[in-house]
């Protein structure tokens, strides 16, 4: 019922927002490759998959902060920002709870994150109007 409700959601021009969690086996990422290769057949939408397990810095590019708190929590928010798509387009993630930045843990400026309240935080929040 998710997967047929945020397909039509995104076809019909809108941007939903999806959390799917769940115990490991559950389906969550068959429900990503559904996701992905149905959006990829809509015209003009751009889809990005993320896949955020380990150490991420390469495969969101975090720039070298140095070694202060708020300068890694910068450098990790504008890796995120970064990896967001333009709209109209969609933003599939896989978040896992060893989610680290060049060995550090998820940060913002007042403190350290769970891997899912960084995500929630810089991706979904902060996601542009129209990005699903």
């Amino acid at each position: 019922r998710a997967y047929k409700q945020f397909l039509a959601g995104v076809r019909a021009g809108r941007s939903p927002r999806l959390i799917v969690t769940g115990r490991p086996g559950a389906g969550k990422t068959v429900l990503l490759d559904h996701l992905q290769r149905a959006l990829e057949e809509v015209p003009g939408l751009t889809v990005r998959r993320l896949g955020l397990e380990g150490d991420v810095a390469g495969v969101l590019a975090l720039a070298s902060s140095g070694t202060s708190w708020a300068g890694q929590a910068a450098a990790q928010a504008e890796a995120a920002r970064r990896a967001l798509p333009q709209a109209p387009g969609v933003l599939l993630v896989r978040v896992t709870a060893d989610l680290r930045f060049g060995g550090e843990m998820p940060r913002s400026p007042d403190g350290s994150l769970t891997p899912a309240a960084w995500a929630a935080e810089h991706l979904l929040r902060r996601a542009p109007p129209g990005v699903a």
